[in-house]
């Protein structure tokens, strides 16, 4: 089997407006609004049925699912999806979650402590990192 690292983008929104963002977030916060392109539960759903099938098939396996966006924690749907991909982390599906924030936003309580749930935290005081 061949175990792959992967990476959903939640949303294309964010709570910063970083002038070196790599998603170029900053420079279309205006047009948000005409944009709802969050995940949705029903799109993580079938992407974790995917994973399942092709691990059971013996094909792919996900070794790390990175969750980012914009910024995660600010996606409509996080708190349905993150129990959705926990579940499936639980399940053997994923092996390990890791979900990058920019720490604005504190991360939940209920979101606290699974073992295989990793927080990349990018500080938005890094260098080259700063909020317009």
């Amino acid at each position: 089997m061949k175990w792959l690292n992967r990476e959903i983008n939640l949303c294309q929104r964010c709570n910063l407006s970083c002038p070196n963002c790599n998603r170029g977030l900053g420079e279309w916060r205006e047009h948000w609004h005409e944009h709802p392109d969050d995940m949705t539960p029903e799109q993580v759903a079938d992407f974790v049925n995917q994973a399942r099938a092709a691990k059971a098939a013996g094909k792919i396996g996900i070794k790390r699912l990175k969750v980012v966006g914009g910024e995660p924690l600010v996606a409509k749907h996080f708190k349905e999806i993150y129990h959705l991909l926990v579940a499936a982390v639980d399940e053997g599906v994923i092996a390990k979650l890791k979900i990058s924030t920019n720490c604005v936003e504190d991360i939940p309580e209920w979101a606290k402590g699974h073992p295989k749930v990793t927080w990349a935290k990018s500080p938005v005081r890094k260098k080259f990192h700063t909020p317009i």
